[in-house]
């Protein structure tokens, strides 16, 4: 009679080492994490769009102070580099502007704009203005503006949307010396500065705002 005992206890054994075996061979092919691995972290870089800047000013007249909204059309913007944070873009930025691409949509007030405000400046053509510091905590750049022969320290104040920085910054043209200049534009344009009440005024206080769009690229 067969031996069961010694029959069973034989493919009992090699059962047993099959399915070890095919456990550790599991095992060996599992994918395994290093938990001392960092994730990978997107580095983006800023880049000012050079070609969609805007430089926007208003005047005001008016004893009411009633606005005059204008641009400038041609300027070129140096000094500055991409950055990883977006106002980083802004650090040592320079923008020189050609006064007479000046547009206050009037055709014809431009030409005596030109002649009898930027005109009485000395190197009234041009317009130089740039960034000294970019103060990140209080959104606020220290602004160094030179025309009419001096140069004047400003504050500029910006936010930041999607994808655009805008910096406003609020001047008086008198601490430029352009107080000469101002009273011969304001008889150049008397009529159009004269309000209801008859009386003619332009008025030295100027607000310019900066928008400045940005591409944006990631690794």
């Amino acid at each position: 009679m067969m031996n069961l005992g010694r029959t069973v206890l034989p493919i009992v054994a090699v059962t047993a080492m099959l399915v070890q075996g095919c456990g550790e061979t599991k095992e060996t092919n599992a994918e395994t994490s290093n938990p001392n691995e960092e994730p990978k972290v997107e580095v983006c870089t800023y880049t000012v769009d050079q070609e969609n800047v805007e430089v926007l000013w208003t005047a005001y007249k008016y004893n009411q102070k009633t606005g005059v909204k204008g641009s400038f059309a041609t300027f070129s913007i140096s000094g500055n580099q991409p950055a990883q944070e977006p106002e980083g873009t802004l650090d040592g930025a320079i923008i020189d502007i050609k006064t007479e691409s000046i547009d206050s949509g009037d055709p014809t007030r431009d030409p005596k704009i030109l002649e009898h405000f930027f005109g009485s400046f000395e190197d009234g053509e041009n317009i130089h203005a740039e960034v000294l510091t970019v103060d990140r905590e209080k959104s606020s750049l220290l602004v160094s503006i030179t025309m009419n022969g001096k140069s004047v320290e400003a504050e500029a104040p910006y936010t930041m949307s999607e994808g655009q920085i805008e910096a406003k910054m609020e001047i008086n043209v008198n601490d430029w010396a352009a107080e000469a200049g101002l009273s011969a534009l304001n008889v150049a344009c008397e009529d159009l500065h004269k309000g209801s009440d008859g009386e003619s005024i332009l008025w030295p206080d100027v607000s310019l705002i900066v928008t400045v769009p940005l591409t944006k690229a990631c690794d």
